[in-house]
């Protein structure tokens, strides 16, 4: 494999991770740029883990009667 395909393959696996892991971060009410820590090799996905399960969350009022 070239480095083009490596560095392709990489932005569409970024992207795959990345976006999912902004929008908890978002709705749990931390800051979303937390969530490029799992770019961070090794500890990366753990950290985010850690900080979003230690966290309080920023939860709305429920819009579907509480069910």
């Amino acid at each position: 494999m070239t480095l083009e395909e490596y560095f392709g393959q990489a932005v569409i696996l970024a992207i795959l991770f990345l976006y999912p892991v902004y929008r908890i971060c978002r709705r749990a009410g931390v800051n979303p740029l937390i969530s490029l820590t799992i770019f961070v090799p090794f500890v990366g996905i753990l950290a985010t883990g850690v900080i979003l399960s230690l966290s309080t969350w920023k939860l709305g009022a429920r819009t579907d009667g509480g069910r």
